[in-house]
C-alpha cells in the first residue's frame, strides 16, 4: 500500500495491539487580532429555580485541568458534542456538494414542500424520535428489516446495521432509550473532539443606550404574544387571561391567550439602558484544539469475516480523519469567538499514531478526503456492509407532520415554550 497513513490504519486495526491505541491531533488556535485575548465562551443556562424553566444566570463550562506546568484554570469554548455536531454538518456539506460519498438517511416531511432533513441534523442521530416515528412506504421504520436490525437487542447486529445506515453515529455516539427492555442502548463515541482554552480571568462588556423620546419610567402593560405595549390596562377579557398562560387548540387551530404583563417602560425597551458592566467573555493565554480516535472502539465490529470486519474499520477511521479536517476549516464558533490558526502554519493537520511505537503525521483538507476515498477503493468489495452511494429515504408519519404544523403554528403567534435547561447556546448539544 503506497499510502503510508493508511498501512499503518490497517496493520493496527487488524487487531487493537499495544503499539497503536489511537490517533490524536491537538494544535494551538489564538482570537483574531482585533479581539486580543478575550473570547466569548457558550453559556449555559441554570437550572437553581425549582424546575421552572425561569432562568436566573447563565454559566460557562470552567473547571481545573491537570497539565504538565500544574493545575491550570481551563474554559470550554466547544465541547465534545457541539464538536462533533459541527463535524456532522461539515460532512453533510461536504456531501451535497458532491466532495464526499457515505450513506445517509433522509427524512422527507411531505406538508412542508417535501423538505428533507438529513438524520446528521437530528438529535440522537440514528436513534431519533424524529426516524422512529417515520415511515418507509407505508411501513414505520422501526418495523422495516433496517430498523429491526437497528433496534435489536444484540449489540453486534446493532452495530453493523447502524454503520451500514448511518455512519456518523458509531463516529460521534448515539444512544437510545427505549430498546426492548434494556433501554439505554448506547454506542459510545470513537471520536472525541473540543477546543478548551487556559483562563486567566473573566471579562466585562459594558452596556447601555441612548434616549431618544426623553420617556421617564413608569408603568406600561405589553401583550406577551402581539408584542402590543399599551399606557392602559388591557380590558376585563383580557386581563381574565393573564394569568391563564395557556393555548387553547381546537378546530380553528392554535388560539392565543392574549398574556398582559404589568412592566416599567424599561423592561419594555421604552427606556434607555442605564450603563452598566456585565461579566461577557474571559481572557485567555492558551487556546487548544484536540481530537481524538480511540482505535479500540472499531475493533468490536464483528461480521464474521475477518476481511470484511478489517476493510469496515479502516473506512470508518478514513472517514473519522476526513470529518476532523472538515470541521477544522470553520473556526467561527460564535460571535466574539472566531478563532485564527497562528500566523505562518501551513494549514495542515499534524497527528500522532499514539502507543508504544509513536509516529507522526500530517494532513491538509483535501488530503484527509483523498485518504478516505483511497480507503473506499481498497474497500470496494464489502458494499454490502458499508455502500457510500446508498441513501434511505422516509417519510414522516401524519402524526409527526402534526406534531411539527402544531409546534410551527405556536412559533408563529410568538407562543415558543421554552424547556427546563434551554436558552444556553450550546446546552443540550447533543
Amino acid at each position: 500500500m503506497s499510502n503510508s497513513v493508511l498501512s499503518r490504519l490497517i496493520d493496527s486495526l487488524t487487531t487493537c495491539r499495544h503499539d497503536t491505541t489511537h490517533v490524536r491531533c491537538v494544535r494551538q488556535l489564538e482570537p483574531p487580532s482585533w479581539q486580543g485575548n478575550v473570547v466569548m465562551p457558550p453559556t449555559y443556562s441554570s437550572d437553581d429555580n425549582g424546575g421552572r424553566g425561569i432562568q436566573q444566570e447563565f454559566r460557562i463550562h470552567q473547571e481545573k485541568r491537570f497539565t504538565p506546568d500544574g493545575e491550570k484554570e481551563y474554559v470550554v469554548l466547544d465541547s465534545i458534542p457541539s464538536s462533533a455536531n459541527r463535524a456532522e454538518v461539515a460532512l453533510l456539506d461536504a456531501r451535497q456538494r458532491g466532495v464526499l460519498k457515505f450513506p445517509d438517511i433522509v427524512l422527507v416531511v411531505p406538508s412542508l414542500d417535501n423538505e428533507e432533513r438529513s438524520v446528521l441534523k437530528l438529535s440522537h442521530r440514528i436513534y431519533s424520535r424524529f426516524l422512529q416515528q417515520s415511515l418507509h412506504g407505508e411501513t414505520p421504520f422501526p418495523a422495516t428489516e433496517w430498523g429491526k436490525r437497528v433496534f435489536s437487542l444484540n449489540h453486534r447486529v446493532a452495530a453493523l446495521e447502524v454503520a451500514r445506515l448511518n455512519p456518523a453515529s458509531i463516529l460521534f455516539g448515539c444512544w437510545c432509550s427505549n430498546v426492548g427492555t434494556q433501554g439505554h442502548f448506547r454506542f459510545p463515541r470513537c471520536v472525541q473532539m473540543e477546543i478548551a482554552a487556559h483562563m486567566t480571568a473573566k471579562t466585562f462588556r459594558a452596556a447601555s443606550t441612548g434616549d431618544a423620546f426623553g420617556i421617564k419610567s413608569f408603568k406600561v402593560f405589553a401583550n406577551a404574544d402581539t408584542l402590543e405595549v399599551s399606557p392602559n390596562p388591557p380590558s376585563a377579557t383580557e386581563a381574565k387571561a393573564k394569568s391563564a398562560r395557556l393555548l387553547t387548540v381546537g378546530a380553528k387551530g392554535v388560539e392565543p391567550c392574549g398574556l398582559w404583563h404589568e412592566m416599567p417602560t424599561s423592561n419594555a425597551m421604552l427606556t434607555p439602558i442605564p450603563p452598566v458592566l456585565q461579566h461577557r467573555g474571559v481572557s485567555v493565554s492558551k487556546i487548544e484544539d484536540s481530537f481524538v480516535l480511540e482505535l479500540h472502539q472499531l475493533v468490536g465490529f464483528n461480521t464474521g469475516d475477518a476481511n470484511r470486519d478489517l476493510k469496515l474499520r479502516v473506512v470508518l477511521a478514513t472517514l473519522a480523519l476526513a470529518a476532523h479536517a472538515l470541521k477544522s476549516q470553520n473556526l467561527a464558533l460564535r460571535s466574539g469567538c472566531s478563532l485564527t490558526v497562528p500566523a505562518g502554519s501551513d494549514g495542515k493537520l499534524g497527528y500522532s499514531f499514539i502507543g508504544s511505537k509513536p509516529t507522526e503525521f500530517s494532513l491538509a483538507e483535501t488530503e484527509a478526503v483523498d485518504l478516505y476515498k483511497e480507503a473506499l477503493d481498497w474497500a470496494k468489495d464489502i458494499k454490502d456492509v458499508y455502500n457510500p452511494d446508498f441513501t434511505l429515504t422516509l417519510k414522516a408519519s401524519p402524526k409527526l407532520e402534526e406534531i411539527i404544523d402544531r409546534s410551527r403554528r405556536i412559533a408563529s403567534i410568538g407562543k415558543k415554550t421554552k424547556a427546563n435547561g434551554s436558552g444556553g447556546d450550546e446546552a443540550a448539544a447533543e
